[in-house]
């Protein structure tokens, strides 16, 4: 179970109050009274069904490298470098999930960062969670024609 009261409201801020329950089947990981920490790995539907056509286990503690080969294998013409990640980052969330983000860079996928331009026209911010990118999960094409992906992975700040 996942019960989060922000940051902001916890610290006394005048806005901010939040509480978000979700239930899980994932370890938690409580780094303060009021934060707590449930991996999340958000794909599109599609990704998830053709893995498990193929009998691929996609989950949370899945190796990166064969959720990369779940896309492939559903996306047959994406380039690597055009599956793109998001997923909060900075010095303070390093020890939570930096071999994460290590795990991605290691196979050639973009984790995004501060002020890359999601397909909606906005910026991108990776420094406070929100459940707002789940709705840009999916693919596009750009201009010259070529797919891209916008998934999301981390914790439970990151969906």
């Amino acid at each position: 179970m996942h019960l989060e009261n922000t940051s902001r409201f916890a610290k006394g801020a005048d806005t901010g109050p939040m509480t978000v329950l979700h239930v899980f089947d994932q370890p938690l990981a409580i780094s303060k009274p009021y934060e707590g920490y449930v991996g999340n790995l958000v794909l599109p539907q599609e990704i998830v069904e053709k893995a498990a056509e193929e009998s691929l286990l996609i989950d949370f503690f899945t190796p990166r490298k064969k959720v990369l080969n779940a896309i492939k294998v559903t996306y047959p013409e994406i380039k690597t470098e055009n599956i793109h990640v998001w997923t909060l980052r900075g010095k303070s969330r390093e020890h939570r999930i930096g071999k994460l983000w290590q795990e991605w860079e290691s196979i050639g996928v973009n984790i995004i960062d501060e002020g890359w331009i999601l397909p909606t026209g906005q910026p991108a911010f990776t420094d406070s969670g929100t459940y707002a990118p789940t709705f840009t999960v999916g693919t596009w094409k750009d201009k010259k024609d070529q797919l891209h992906l916008f998934i999301i992975d981390g914790y439970a700040a990151s969906a």
